[in-house]
């Protein structure tokens, strides 16, 4: 139990709710499933039920070996003993409970894989995090980036007493669908987090900052809509704060 509270994880007992993520799933037998996070395999068997193939990866040994067991006769079960963040399995829907402690990684992991959906449980201030408005208190990049690259919908709360152990807030499930992950890359993300560690700012102000190089600020002054100038960085839409952050990104990348 003390690995498991360490990992992050707490695990969903309860049985209707299950069974009520696995159909706002809308699996079907033609479908590869994937699941972060076995757990005892109470999910897991439900996604074996009701689609054609499900990959199912358990960090901890102990509980892989539980959900092995218990599994054993589900020929359409690929079950990995691994850190399911740093697979790169094909499947076209994922159902999973995220670790908390993992949500952010997980989002950025999610927009490399090609998905027709997902629905996945998370804790409720994420939920509120990455489906926040401009200039709220809790529009991050995080937001901009869920956002930017998913249509995300939040389908039902989940109470805290539902899992074991017991975390300290709700869970939220969401159902998210693709929108455009072109957009996203490793260099626009790096940018966008910084622009945002310093959302409460001026944007021209934040990028002669991150600007150094004269010759930089003046390309961005020509590039960048001059519209966004006296904006705040929190107040950027998440096609402006997108656009903004491409421009900064391709500078840092090919000006310097």
């Amino acid at each position: 139990m003390d690995k498991i509270r360490r990992l992050g994880q707490h695990i969903l007992n309860d049985v209707e709710i299950i069974e009520k993520i696995v159909k706002a799933a809308k699996i079907s037998k033609t479908d590869i499933v994937f699941e972060l996070g076995s757990g005892k395999g109470d999910l897991t068997e439900i996604l074996c039920k009701s689609s054609g193939k499900v990959i199912s990866t358990e960090i901890d040994y102990k509980l892989f070996l539980i959900a092995k067991k218990r599994l054993a006769k589900y020929k359409n079960l690929e079950l990995l003993n691994c850190d399911g963040l740093k697979s790169n399995n094909d499947f076209n829907i994922l159902v999973s409970n995220i670790p908390y402690s993992k949500s952010r990684e997980f989002v950025e992991w999610l927009v490399k894989h090609n998905i027709e959906r997902a629905v996945v449980t998370v804790q409720k201030e994420f939920a509120e995090k990455i489906t926040a408005r401009p200039n709220a208190k809790n529009y991050r990049a995080i937001t901009v980036i869920s956002q930017g690259a998913f249509f995300i919908e939040r389908l039902f709360d989940i109470n805290k007493t539902s899992f074991n152990p017991i975390p300290k807030v709700d869970s939220t499930v969401l159902l998210i669908r693709p929108r455009d992950v072109s957009k996203i890359n490793p260099q626009v993300v790096l940018s966008l987090k910084k622009l945002f560690s310093f959302r409460s700012r001026i944007l021209l102000s934040v990028i002669k900052q991150l600007l150094k190089n004269d010759k930089n600020y003046q390309h961005f002054l020509k590039t960048c809509n001059s519209d966004l100038f006296i904006r705040r960085i929190e107040s950027l839409d998440i096609d402006e704060a997108f656009a903004v952050a491409k421009i900064l990104a391709e500078i840092e990348n090919e000006y310097i």
